[in-house]
């Protein structure tokens, strides 16, 4: 689970969302805004971001969401672990 703000000083986060899953495509992403900018907003949800929560937050808030967007990987992580173990013939 990446967590990013969704402004950044020299990109935002639907660039840098896009860069890291090109390389890493199972990455999970919670997007911080201090301020709500709908159309990058807009961006992040169609990138699929797990979540984009309006900050300032405090840190036990965070830990929940990484937490949840966490175990909602379980299952698509246990299916991938099979699906390669069936293609490696295990």
């Amino acid at each position: 689970v990446c967590v990013l703000p969704l402004v950044m000083k020299r990109s935002d986060a639907p660039a840098t969302m896009e860069r890291l899953l090109a390389s890493e495509p199972a990455l999970t992403f919670v997007i911080i805004a201090a301020t709500v900018l709908p159309d990058l907003v807009r961006r992040v949800a169609a990138l699929g971001a797990f979540a984009c929560l309006r900050g300032p937050l405090g840190a036990k808030e965070i830990v929940r969401v990484v937490a949840r967007a966490r175990s909602s990987l379980r299952p698509r992580a246990d299916r991938r672990r099979a699906g390669a173990a069936s293609q490696s013939g295990a």
